[in-house]
């Protein structure tokens, strides 16, 4: 579901109206002086009617989503965001639609990149990468308020039997049968991923 926010300093129903026609897209309208607490609301896309208005939240933020402002391009900010882009206004249409799906392709494409970086192909698992980069914030959470923090390494014996006896598509199999098993057992705040080609690690 596309969360589609426009940040306004008026009511805007007809542009409300006109966005809700995108394909999986729920859209609303926001006070522009709340922008700076866009992550209570999590929007895939930004529209901002008002770019004076905004000014403040652009310096003290980078948001993770596209934004859409209304008015000619300019120079005298900063944005620190997924991409942006600018349209006149008043708007025509078509130029909207398209403008807003193009901004929306942008995020959909960083948010896979973004999973298949972390992800392990085969199992589904979370990879190395993700590993590293939760561990050193539960080391660091762990040693703020004085928690035990727990890792189980562990690996299939004779692994490679499998292997040379199956074949590499059985190995594949199990594989992945060990990973929904293990998924299946693990809390939800536990972080679960493939080590290595027959290792998996728990934290």
């Amino acid at each position: 579901m596309n969360n589609i926010v426009i940040y306004s300093s008026k009511p805007m129903p007809g542009l409300e109206t006109l966005l809700a026609e995108i394909d999986d897209a729920e859209v609303r309208t926001v006070d522009i002086n709340q922008m700076k607490d866009y992550a209570l609301i999590n929007p895939s896309l930004m529209l901002v009617e008002n770019v004076d208005l905004a000014k403040d939240a652009l310096m003290t933020n980078k948001f993770p989503c596209p934004i859409l402002f209304f008015g000619e391009a300019r120079r005298d900010f900063t944005v620190r965001s997924e991409g942006h882009d600018f349209i006149v206004d008043p708007f025509k249409k078509d130029e909207l639609l398209v403008r807003v799906n193009a901004l929306l392709r942008i995020k959909a494409i960083k948010d896979k990149l973004e999973r298949v970086s972390t992800t392990d192909d085969l199992t589904g698992l979370h990879n190395r990468k993700y590993l590293q980069e939760r561990l050193e914030e539960e080391i660091s959470r762990s040693k703020r308020y004085g928690t035990k923090l727990s890792c189980i390494l562990f690996d299939l014996d004779y692994f490679k039997v499998v292997n040379d006896m199956y074949g590499y598509e059985w190995g594949d199999i199990l594989l992945k049968n060990i990973a929904n098993k293990l998924s299946a057992m693990i809390r939800k705040e536990d972080i679960l991923t493939r080590y290595g080609d027959e290792e998996y690690l728990l934290v």
